[in-house]
């Protein structure tokens, strides 16, 4: 049954993002099995584009990836921009809330397209939240079409220790609520996400548990010689790495701050340990703040983004993979990790509390203190950690690949449109 679909985003590659990446690799295997698929997003290359008009852009307009068919639509911006949308976020006007988030980025061309397009869709299928102004113009399209509106969110649920956090409530707010529950079908990526969902009053047959995998030929078979020469990192050194934006949110400061904890309390343990920072800056002052902190000054790296061989270097030079993160839906970077024979550390924090609570992972309550003590205790037992995990390798095999996991979201798209029909 060859589909018809288009799928709506904040972003698309080349901008880089968990949820752009994963669309990008679903709409380019859909074609591959003779469906039709349209991307609708908009011309951000930076996320700070949705906000800041100086910010990287692509340029706007049609293109193709592959046979996949890009549809680019300006963002708007205007003076007062912040202060005119929380303004009217605060009206008591629930349909307006959701176009109207400071963080949204507004496209009114994509909006007049939705409202105008004389093309026909199968199904309209939407990411990711908190940026719902997209996500709503594939809605508004999908009730004017009469088809199904499906809706992937990815979720962050925050750390697990406190229900209430702030991640939570911000992506559960009620007009995100609202968006779920007018979906006609919503894919999951963990069982906490599914759980966080339900919670909120969402049917548990529109729910479907699909998770994220990992295609190992992209992110194994680096140059673990050549990864750790050019880090300055002897091969006796346990090397920590981290592969994020680096940000608060993603563990960036609160790994390093429970690494120079677990070595002042050990200061011989100094010379045995390295950690290499990598992917993107969003903390501006990181390097001069590292400066003031002589116990971290000789151990870390920043070596900022990485091209895909140096991934796979990367990947291939570490021993130990830590990114205490309390803003991610699933952790795919785990499982890049992971296929690499590489264990794993993090937070008990969204998807990657149920991630890394398997073969090859070791999830820790969202606490500096905790995570502090987990890597002094790694350090001290530092050569069984420089060994490969042919568990994790398994793991991934087992449970992670790319396959089922995509063909899960056509064989679901598909039957909720025979019994649409049937009915």
């Amino acid at each position: 049954m060859p589909l018809n679909l288009l799928h709506v985003i904040q972003r698309y590659p080349p901008a880089w993002g968990g949820s752009e990446a994963y669309f990008a690799r679903l709409s380019r295997w859909l074609v591959e099995r003779g469906h039709s698929v349209e991307v609708w997003t908009t011309d951000a290359n930076d996320l700070s584009a949705f906000w800041n008009s100086k910010a990287s852009r692509l340029p706007a307009g049609e293109s193709f990836d592959g046979q996949v068919s890009i549809r680019r639509f300006p963002i708007d911006y205007w003076p007062l921009r912040r202060y005119l949308l929380k303004g009217l976020s605060l009206l008591p006007m629930p349909a307006l809330k959701g176009w109207v988030l400071p963080v949204n980025p507004i496209s009114f061309g994509m909006r007049k397209e939705a409202k105008i397009t004389q093309k026909k869709f199968d199904a309209v299928h939407a990411s990711a939240f908190p940026y719902l102004f997209p996500c709503l113009c594939g809605l508004k399209l999908a009730r004017r079409l009469g088809c199904p509106f499906i809706l992937t969110p990815f979720v962050h649920i925050g750390p697990w220790n406190d229900p209430n956090n702030a991640i939570r409530r911000a992506y559960l707010a009620k007009p995100m609520v609202r968006l779920l529950r007018e979906s006609d079908l919503i894919f999951a990526q963990t069982p906490s996400e599914v759980q966080a969902i339900q919670q909120m009053g969402v049917p548990a047959e529109k729910i479907r548990l699909q998770g994220l995998g990992v295609d190992t030929t992209e992110v194994t078979g680096g140059n673990r010689l050549q990864a750790r020469s050019r880090w300055g990192a002897m091969e006796d050194q346990l090397v920590i790495g981290h592969l994020a934006n680096l940000s608060r949110e993603k563990g960036t400061l609160d790994l390093l701050e429970a690494l120079r904890i677990a070595l002042e309390k050990n200061p011989s343990l100094v010379p045995q340990v390295r950690l290499v920072l990598a992917g993107p800056s969003m903390l501006p002052n990181l390097e001069k703040d590292l400066k003031r902190q002589p116990v971290l000054t000789s151990v870390v790296s920043i070596v900022g983004p990485l091209s895909h061989v140096e991934k796979r270097d990367f990947f291939a030079g570490i021993d130990l993979f830590c990114m205490p993160s309390i803003s991610d839906s699933f952790g795919l970077v785990y499982l890049e990790a992971m296929a690499n024979g590489k264990r794993c550390l993090g937070y008990k924090a969204g998807g990657a509390g149920d991630v890394l609570q398997g073969t090859g992972g070791e999830a820790v309550e969202a606490n500096l203190g905790v995570l502090s003590d987990a890597l002094f205790g790694i350090l001290t037992l530092q050569e069984s950690y420089q060994q490969i995990s042919e568990e994790a390798i398994e793991r991934c095999q087992r449970e992670f690949l790319w396959q089922p996991k995509l063909e899960l979201v056509e064989h679901e798209i598909i039957e909720l449109l025979r019994s649409r029909i049937r009915s």
